[in-house]
């Protein structure tokens, strides 16, 4: 086990349980659940601080039930007394009572007014969440040696194509999140399984809880990195698995909570007074992956060159990342730059040519984007080569811009009743583009093993071979031949290849059966 897990189950925590100081047992305060709670097999809860002296209460009925708020035995019966007197952590969430409205009004008046809070450096103070823990929660996120199977898996496979969350600081601030931010945590934790895991059913029981609890944090007042991190992949997650309109409505909220963070303004400054560089490359790189999420900027605002990017993501890792490490999207050329990095820029493009499309720009302006995505791939397939990197996440973007540019170019000289009639219509870089997703989805094919799938692709993958599908979908009306059918039917098996991984390629695959359909009926 790694050493900072070991430290982990060897710190015990600073109180006894709730449980153990109910029941007048000695707690041995091993986290993240004492031996006398693991061995009776109920929710173990550790205290903020040090709680007062109470009057001693009549002990639990044999009909009693475990209260998900605190893990202690309440009586059924009188549940409804105890509601009426005690207000439940949903009611506390949502109708603050006395001792919390002095917070809450607090915290609408930083809302109200976000700068006078700025100039008078003042700050919220952070609500109580542990209570949103239940019983399920605390059973999908398990003991030590899950969390580190869970987080092992996760930083082995989504975190090498989106690394948003630093694996060092992770690992670090572990022990302390699980007695201070244990809400937050287990949120995280969640969001790292959900996003990392093969599911057949999208809309499973641990998707609703993870969703449930996310809820639930948002509307509690909770702002913090680590929610804003597993809101992303959980965001990620319905994307790629075809959640809609979950996912769109997502990525509007992950925008919106980010910018109540603060976090937008990572990517104004090289670096900024108050926050460690590692923090605020955390939070540069969470901004930045809602950026590629929302490419069509419908809730966030279009990146300017003067924006700084993310650090090498070698650099992030290993935590050795400097402010003067950092480039801006403007300047950005230099072959260490990063993976993630090379994603923002490739998401900047994808929205130019969006807006470009949109707005039915010169030729001129046409010609000059193409080659500037392209020198963005070049450099990208070196560094592809030189990482052995087989899906590269910032290419496939690169390329649906193009195939974006060509296809309206065709539309706008009549070339094309809907997308394209030939091949030969096209540039020299749709085709570049095609026979490069022919020798993916080839590789796909003849890979026999499904974990280097499994960890390194992702659904970004999928949009651009669908593109490519349509693209020889469309060509064969006018010139029908078994050659484009094969090339058809090879794409194909790649995106069914992929959709093992992400439930998005399933409806990609429908869209192509719609699209053969209705071709047959012209």
């Amino acid at each position: 086990m790694d050493r900072r897990y070991e430290s982990l189950a060897t710190t015990p925590a600073p109180f006894a349980c709730l449980a153990c100081r109910d029941s007048k047992r000695r707690c041995d305060r091993a986290l993240p659940q004492c031996r006398g709670c693991l061995q009776k097999r109920i929710v173990c809860d550790y205290p903020y601080r040090r709680k007062k002296r109470e009057r001693k209460t009549q002990p639990a009925p044999s009909n009693a039930v475990v209260s998900p708020t605190s893990g202690l035995l309440t009586d059924q019966a009188s549940l409804t007394a105890e509601i009426s007197s005690h207000p439940s952590p949903d009611y506390d969430a949502f109708h603050p009572g006395s001792s919390q409205s002095a917070a809450a009004n607090f915290l609408t008046e930083r809302f109200l007014d976000p700068e006078a809070f700025v100039s008078a450096q003042l700050k919220v103070p952070e609500p109580s969440v542990d209570h949103l823990i239940t019983k399920e929660v605390s059973d999908f996120v398990g003991d030590v040696a899950n969390i580190k199977a869970i987080s092992d898996k996760f930083f082995t496979s989504v975190h090498e194509w989106m690394p948003i969350v630093s694996r060092i600081q992770f690992l670090a601030n572990l022990v302390g999140w699980l007695t201070h931010k244990r809400a937050e945590l287990f949120f995280l934790i969640l969001a790292m399984r959900l996003s990392s895991e093969q599911v057949s059913n999208p809309r499973s029981r641990l998707y609703q809880v993870t969703k449930y609890l996310q809820f639930r944090l948002e509307h509690s007042g909770v702002l913090s990195l680590q929610v804003i991190q597993a809101s992303v992949l959980v965001a990620l997650y319905e994307i790629g698995h075809g959640v809609y309109p979950s996912a769109y409505l997502s990525i509007a909220g992950c925008a919106r909570y980010a910018t109540a963070l603060g976090i937008d303004q990572s990517i104004l400054c090289r670096d900024l007074n108050g926050i460690s560089w590692n923090e605020l490359e955390e939070r540069r790189r969470v901004w930045w992956s809602i950026l590629v999420l929302d490419s069509r900027h419908l809730v966030t605002p279009d990146p300017i060159l003067e924006n700084w990017l993310p650090v090498d993501d070698a650099a992030f890792n290993d935590g050795s990342g400097r402010p003067e490490d950092a480039y801006t999207l403007g300047s950005a050329t230099a072959l260490d730059l990063g993976r993630f990095a090379r994603f923002a820029q490739a998401a900047h493009l994808l929205g130019q040519v969006l807006r470009h499309v949109a707005e039915g720009s010169p030729e001129s302006e046409t010609a000059q984007l193409r080659r500037t995505i392209f020198s963005l791939v070049s450099i990208s397939k070196l560094e592809a080569h030189l990482r052995q990197m087989e899906f590269c996440s910032q290419t496939a973007v690169c390329y649906c811009g193009i195939l974006l540019l060509d296809s309206s170019q065709a539309k706008n000289k009549d070339r094309a009743e809907s997308f394209v009639t030939s091949l030969d219509q096209m540039s020299t870089e749709t085709n570049l583009i095609s026979q490069s997703a022919l020798q993916m989805s080839n590789y796909l094919i003849t890979r026999r093993s499904f974990m280097d799938i499994h960890n390194r692709s992702s659904p970004f993958l999928l949009h651009m071979m669908y593109r490519v599908a349509l693209l020889y979908l469309e060509s064969s009306r006018p010139t029908p031949g078994d050659t484009t059918a094969d090339k058809l039917h090879l794409i194909k098996q790649g995106m069914e290849i992929i959709g093992r991984r992400w439930q998005i390629a399933q409806s990609y695959l429908s869209l192509l059966s719609r699209h053969e359909i209705m071709q047959a009926m012209k």
